[in-house]
C-alpha cells in the first residue's frame, strides 16, 4: 500500500512526507526506545522500524558515489540484529575511548531521524559477509560527530543500518 501511495506522489511531495515523518518527535522516541529494548534484552526479537524514505537528494547523493547502486524507493531501517551489532561493537566506554569516541546509548538512537535529516549518503565501500553497497551519513550535533552507516539491502528496498558510533570533539 506504501509503495503505491509514494508512486503516485510527486518527488517535492514525497521529500516533504520522508523529512516530515524524520522531524516527528515520536520517531525519535520510538528509535531511542527500540534500541533501549534491544540494549535490555526485553523484546528480542521484533520486527526492525523504517525510518522513512530517503528523498530525491539523498538518492542523487548515493547515486553520485555508487551509480550502479540505485536507492530510488528505498527507505532507512533499524532492525534488532544491527542494534545489537552497534552496542557491542560501540557500547564499552573503554574501548571506545581510545578509538576517540565515546560509547553509543540508547538516547543516540533518538538522533537517528536527524542525522538522516541533515546527512547525504557517500558510498563507502562493500559488507564484508554479504558484499553489499555501503552508505555512510555523519552529522556533527553537539560537538560531537555521529557516524552511521547503512547496507543497501535491495530485495528489501532498504538501506538498513549496519553500525554507528560517535567521536568526541568534532565542529560543524
Amino acid at each position: 500500500i506504501a509503495t503505491a501511495f509514494f508512486a503516485r506522489l510527486t518527488p517535492q511531495q514525497g521529500d516533504a512526507l520522508a523529512t516530515a515523518y524524520r522531524a516527528l518527535p515520536s520517531t525519535a522516541a520510538d528509535a531511542r526506545a527500540f534500541a533501549a529494548r534491544i540494549w535490555e534484552e526485553k523484546e528480542r526479537p521484533e520486527p526492525g522500524r523504517t525510518l522513512g524514505r530517503l528523498t530525491t537528494e539523498q538518492v542523487a547523493a548515493a547515486r553520485a558515489s555508487r551509480p550502479e547502486a540505485d536507492t530510488a524507493g528505498f527507505d532507512f531501517s533499524i532492525s534488532p540484529d544491527e542494534v545489537k551489532h552497534a552496542f557491542k561493537e560501540h557500547g564499552i566506554q573503554s574501548i571506545e575511548a581510545r578509538r576517540g569516541q565515546r560509547a553509543i546509548t540508547p538516547e543516540d538512537f533518538a538522533l537517528l531521524p536527524r542525522i538522516l535529516n541533515t546527512g547525504m549518503p557517500r558510498f563507502v565501500g562493500l559488507s564484508r559477509e554479504r558484499q553489499h553497497p555501503l552508505f555512510e551519513i555523519r552529522a556533527v550535533i553537539d560537538g560531537a560527530e555521529y557516524v552511521t552507516v547503512w547496507e543497501r539491502w535491495t530485495k528489501r528496498r532498504t538501506l538498513s543500518l549496519l553500525t554507528f558510533f560517535v567521536r568526541k570533539g568534532k565542529k560543524s
